[in-house]
């Protein structure tokens, strides 16, 4: 098996690991790259060779003095799952914004350290759950009776008699069912994609038990305005627009979605909460009717999980950082800003 990835007119060659090479022996990568490109005469250089092996790592801490690593420096993992570089940008982008604010004195440098407390418990479940994806795709073959060592022979033989009126055969087409399922993990597992949430970190609690997905939560996505969990998807209006609420917020601000009734308490909030820590609050009211957002499906009401005059503050990386029912607690906003830039 030989797998081609074209890199800016260069060819990344991936050879089957079953049978092994020495990666300096080029007369042996010659003789494999011209059988699969078919024409002795196509001139080409190889640049370079390795091997590459299945990792199972992720580091426990992600700072160390003034060191803070990210990326396939603190998690490495099999490609299942398809996590590896979206991980790594959720990485970037939870430590760029505090990097920002504790270099513009905005932020106490204790906040660097929610980086590693946040971040690193994904990493790890990143990793493990890329490997167990990796296993349980084998349960596929192995349910229909291939196994390693068999001759091409044996193995159609395994595949045609799938289907017979056999115990054998059905007790194969059972378990073939039940490893089925199992690939969901690895290719409907959206509960891991977008459904992590920061349990400790730069987030203040609402006082609120977290909520439970209805079922694995590697697979159930569970939209929640829950502090520590990402800002939930939902399509309102912008003037004539169609837009998601994650437009909204973001571009390195903190973010505050009110609704009708909120506009002025969690304006003068967020007055408030500047003057103490001189950062800035976007107020956005989502659903009145004289404001430039509107929520004409009502999906922001259905997930926002606060009443119209209630608020979710929005961290730059669009993870909920605070909410509030009401706005009797908008008098809050300035202490709650404070305890989250550990000023």
């Amino acid at each position: 098996m030989l797998k081609l990835h074209d890199f800016c007119n260069r060819a990344s060659w991936v050879i089957d690991p079953a049978r092994p090479f020495d990666p300096k022996d080029r007369s042996v990568l010659e003789t494999r790259v011209r059988a699969a490109i078919g024409d002795r005469t196509t001139p080409f250089e190889i640049i370079d060779a390795s091997v590459w092996s299945v990792n199972r790592l992720y580091a426990p801490e992600y700072r160390q003095g003034r060191v803070l690593c990210m990326g396939d420096a603190v998690h490495r993992h099999p490609p299942t799952n398809g996590l590896g570089q979206n991980t790594s940008i959720a990485d970037a982008f939870n430590l760029a914004w505090k990097l920002k604010f504790v270099l513009d004195g905005k932020a106490g440098s204790s906040l660097l350290d929610t980086y590693s407390a946040e971040r690193a418990p994904i990493g790890r479940q990143i990793v493990e759950r890329a490997n167990r994806t990796l296993f349980e795709m084998g349960a596929i073959p192995a349910a229909i009776g291939i196994v390693p060592g068999q001759s091409t022979e044996d193995r159609w033989e395994r595949v045609l008699t799938l289907s017979d009126d056999t115990e054998e055969a059905r007790a194969r087409r059972a378990a073939l069912d039940e490893a089925v399922k199992l690939q969901d993990f690895g290719f409907n597992a959206i509960g891991v994609e977008l459904g992590y949430r920061y349990r400790v970190g730069a987030r203040v609690d609402d006082g609120t038990p977290e909520p439970i997905p209805p079922g694995p939560s590697d697979i159930c996505y569970q939209a929640t305005t829950w502090p520590g969990a990402r800002l939930p998807h939902a399509w309102i209006e912008l003037g004539r627009r169609t837009v998601s609420t994650l437009d909204v917020v973001g571009h390195g601000r903190f973010v505050l979605l009110t609704g009708p009734g909120g506009g002025a308490p969690w304006r003068a909030a967020a007055e408030q909460a500047r003057e103490r820590t001189g950062v800035q609050i976007t107020v956005h009211e989502i659903g009145t009717s004289h404001g430039m957002l509107r929520d004409p499906l009502l999906q922001w009401r259905a997930v926002r999980e606060v009443s119209d005059n209630g608020a979710v503050l929005v961290r730059p990386d669009a993870h909920v950082a605070w909410r509030a029912a009401t706005a009797d607690q908008a008098s809050k906003l300035p202490a709650v800003m404070a305890e989250l830039l550990r000023l």
